[in-house]
């Protein structure tokens, strides 16, 4: 099965208003590619979203 490539410009321009999103650091690592499509809990966790982990 093969998948679409998803990088870091597409997933931002696709999602930057139900995410409420805002490009701090630049453009320069926009062309990136997202290699890995799960979700990382510890990733969740440090942008702040503690809405479902245990305190």
């Amino acid at each position: 099965m093969k998948r679409d490539i998803v990088t870091v410009e597409r997933f931002y321009t696709e999602q930057v208003r139900e995410l409420g999103l805002r490009l701090l650091a630049g453009a320069d690592g926009l062309k990136r590619i997202i290699r890995e499509p799960t979700v990382n809990r510890p990733g969740l966790l440090l942008t702040g979203f503690t809405k479902y982990f245990a305190g």
